[in-house]
């Protein structure tokens, strides 16, 4: 029975997939992270806080995966000050690592750095997806990374607003 779980072919995923629960699921922790209010005034403040630091985490590198989706990505690892990044977005990758793995009857419309810097939010994105980066996904020597509540609600701000724009079926 064991040998069969490891042995299951996964079916390539569909428009529909990756538009419902797919998306669904990721744009729901952004929504879980702005709800948090109602956990803080139910539970305790230990409690509490290890909600919000799940809560924040996710955020960040569900920002992180859906800007990288759309066409933005921050390569951080030079980054020795993620709370004042120097690093900035790059936009090149997006045909090489994402666009192959789409299903079909999906239509992305990935950044250029034009859009980019025309955002009001791009200094909060920037922070976030270097935290991101270098402080969640991956550990390393500089865990400083600045996030607080007012660049994070930036940032999923921006999310929430250019992810429906970006991406559509195109049947």
């Amino acid at each position: 029975m064991r040998r069969e779980i490891f042995n299951l072919k996964m079916n390539p995923w569909t428009a529909d997939e990756l538009l419902g629960s797919h998306l669904g699921h990721r744009l729901s922790i952004l929504h879980a992270y702005r709800n948090r209010a109602k956990l803080e005034e139910r539970v305790e403040f230990a409690i509490y806080r290890n909600a919000y630091n799940a809560l924040l985490d996710a955020s960040m590198v569900t920002c992180r995966s859906l800007w990288e989706l759309i066409g933005v990505t921050v390569p951080s690892q030079p980054e020795k000050n993620p709370a004042n990044p120097a690093v900035g977005p790059q936009f090149r990758l997006w045909a090489k690592n994402i666009k192959p793995i789409l299903p079909p009857g999906i239509e992305i419309l990935p950044f250029d750095e034009a859009q980019f810097n025309a955002l009001p939010e791009k200094k909060s994105v920037i922070l976030v997806l270097v935290a991101a980066n270098k402080c969640v996904a991956h550990l390393d020597q500089y865990p400083n990374h600045g996030v607080g509540d007012a660049e994070m609600e930036s940032a999923i701000d921006a999310t929430l607003r250019e992810i429906p724009k970006r991406i559509r079926k195109t049947y």
